[in-house]
């Protein structure tokens, strides 16, 4: 019986290739958190570069001089596949958004203020604004002098996980809200 427990004394004892067990044991672990530190290192790579080429198209946009069009619109969309490199699907919408007070000589009510639609195209499909949903955004847009207008620039990208690590799938919209830089824009009513 002594012979028994001295073995099992001596093993117990025993720190002979307890870094292979430990290596064994702490493999999975550690490829998983590497895995998902590539995973959301990834995730918010493709966001910041999502929202940096949605600021160009935007700057792009307020640099230009009348006329912009849809089919601009649709070279813009080809630009912004080109600067996010996605795989996924992406759109892009562009807006001209006007403000009326309304009542210019009571600058201090606001009840009749209103943002409407200039001008507005969307590429894939996408609905244009109009001016119900500028109104549903409004919060979104800054309040502004009497007849001065803003662009809006928003983009939607997909962004999917190479692997599972307890991301889902994100949609990565953005909305940039710039000031035309130049003339007034006018832009497709040019023509007419």
């Amino acid at each position: 019986m002594q012979f028994v427990l001295n073995k099992i004394r001596a093993f117990y004892r025993d720190t002979r290739g307890t870094m292979v067990v430990e290596f064994v044991i702490m493999l999975p672990l550690l490829t998983t958190l590497l895995v998902a530190m590539v995973v959301y290192f990834d995730a918010f790579r493709t966001k910041s570069v999502n929202l940096k080429a949605a600021y160009t198209l935007s700057d792009m946009i307020s640099r230009e001089v009348p006329i912009i069009d849809g089919d601009y619109v649709d070279g813009l969309k080809i630009v912004f596949d080109f600067l996010v490199e996605s795989p996924q699907p992406t759109w892009i919408r562009v807006s001209l958004i006007q403000f009326d007070t309304g009542d210019v000589d009571n600058p201090g009510d606001s009840s009749d203020d209103r943002y409407f639609v200039r001008w507005s195209d969307a590429t894939d499909g996408e609905p244009v604004h109009t001016d119900a949903t500028i109104a549903a955004i409004k919060g979104d847009i800054p309040i502004m002098p009497h007849g001065d207008s803003v662009l809006i620039v928003e983009s939607h990208m997909k962004y999917f996980p190479a692997f599972n690590v307890g991301l889902d799938p994100i949609d990565l919209d953005n909305r940039i809200v710039t000031r035309p830089r130049f003339a007034p824009p006018c832009w497709e009513d040019c023509n007419s």
